[in-house]
């Protein structure tokens, strides 16, 4: 219990003794001491000099598997990989003993490789391991492949030769049905997650299937069937990774039919309750929008600022803070709009520059800066004439300016420069030939 003191140990005997018959056992246990340790770089060094300096010695099958088990362990799937791969290949007694076909399987699905698994999987020697799990790991692959109907059968002879499993049966049965709704066979999918549900008795199976379950009705727009499936998995199992997947799709789903409180509710829940899930900052983003729509600008306000607290490397930090400006002006904070803006435009893409100058010259209009806003409208058609709509918007926000200002001549000449350009009989052509009769109107002219 003390590695340590056993890494000054065997270092102190590798370094004395340097032809000792003990030196391929003292460099297994010295990389073993180093990673119980939790030094696990340098505990790679004497395992891989074991490996690769003595071809014949008893111990090389062991430092492969141990390295394989510190780059599982380190996240370093594919290296780990490669170090089992070898395993088999130089020791397959030791391999046999590590169950190492139906690591590389796992392994190969993790790094989202099926038709690697697959083989790894077949390959496994008859007597060896676990074969139930094998055929599990098949029907896995084979589902992730689109080769559903081998899946089935596979899973159909794992069903028959393994009675006494019936939880891994569920779980490849989830997957089975995973297999069926990528390939689109929604009513097989169905069918499968469904059993899936009435044979496992363990809540995160029944909650995946569940889940499942909810996508494909949702895809079909049977809203009331995914619903009841997204509350089924939230509630099943409600710590899982499950439960916040379905609580964002819950949020999407009464978002759709228009009751924002629930939606509130669902991503508020995942945000919350599941803080480090993927899937949180953008349930946070959600949420925002959500206020947002209901008018309650200062709340969304918070929920950005959270997001850049409780996230500040998020994806897409400054959409957040474009739209944190947004919120100020509409807010009427139009001097803190302003500043804030200006601070993130550079920083924005194209299309969110063109609406962050189009905001900064309205919000420049509410302050009674009408000549700087006429100014500022104007900019957006010659700074990004591709986005269209926005640029005629902005022409006639221009007018309007000119017209808060006084000037009519100007606010008149934009608006027959928006008709001659689109027209009579079009949205924008109409739009100015209402205000130049307005105009006239006002003016007597």
């Amino acid at each position: 219990g003390r590695p340590d003191d056993a890494v000054d140990l065997y270092r102190a005997l590798l370094g004395r003794y340097t032809e000792s018959l003990y030196r391929d056992v003292a460099l297994y246990r010295l990389g073993t001491a180093l990673d119980r340790a939790g030094k696990l770089e340098a505990a790679r060094v004497p395992l891989w000099t074991l490996v690769d300096d003595d071809a014949a010695s008893d111990y090389r099958g062991r430092a492969l598997a141990r390295l394989g088990t510190i780059e599982r362990s380190a996240g370093q799937d594919s290296l780990a990989v490669v170090v089992l791969s070898r395993l088999v290949e130089v020791d397959p007694e030791r391999a046999a003993q590590e169950d190492a076909w139906i690591t590389l399987a796992e392994l190969e699905l993790e790094l989202d490789h099926p038709g690697e698994a697959l083989e790894w999987s077949r390959r496994q020697p008859e007597g060896v391991g676990d074969p139930a799990r094998a055929a599990a790991l098949e029907v896995e692959a084979l589902a992730r492949l689109g080769r559903t109907s081998e899946a089935s059968d596979r899973l159909e002879d794992l069903s028959l030769a393994h009675p006494d499993r019936p939880e891994l049966v569920a779980v490849a049965r989830v997957h089975l049905g995973e297999g069926f709704a990528a390939r689109e066979q929604d009513e097989d999918a169905i069918e499968a997650f469904r059993r899936a549900r009435n044979e496992s008795s363990n809540r995160e199976t029944v909650a995946r299937a569940a889940y499942g379950e909810g996508l494909v009705a949702a895809k079909a727009q049977q809203w009331a069937d995914a619903e009841a499936a997204f509350e089924l998995a939230r509630d099943t199992a409600p710590g899982s990774d499950w439960a916040a997947e379905a609580l964002f799709k819950l949020g999407q789903l009464h978002l759709r039919d228009g009751d924002t409180a629930a939606s509130r509710t669902a991503f508020s829940s995942l945000a919350d309750n599941f803080p480090s899930h993927p899937l949180a900052p953008q349930a946070l983003r959600a949420l925002a929008r959500v206020f947002r729509q209901d008018g309650r600008y200062d709340k969304a306000l918070e929920v950005y600022h959270r997001i850049l607290d409780e996230y500040p490397e998020v994806e897409g930090g400054a959409t957040i803070l474009s739209s944190i400006a947004y919120c100020h002006h509409e807010m009427g904070q139009h001097e803190v709009s302003i500043a804030a803006y200006e601070q993130v435009l550079p920083l924005l893409e194209e299309e969110e520059q063109a609406y962050a100058r189009f905001w900064i010259a309205d919000s420049l209009d509410k302050l009674g800066r009408h000549e700087e806003a006429a100014t500022a409208f104007l900019r957006i058609p010659y700074l990004h004439p591709s986005n269209g709509q926005l640029a005629v918007t902005a022409q006639l926000k221009a007018g309007e300016a000119w017209e808060h200002q006084g000037d009519v001549d100007a606010a008149r000449q934009i608006y027959e420069r928006v008709l001659a350009a689109h027209g009579a009989g079009t949205q924008w052509g109409d739009e100015a030939a209402r205000r130049l009769e307005r105009l006239d109107r006002a003016t007597g002219g």
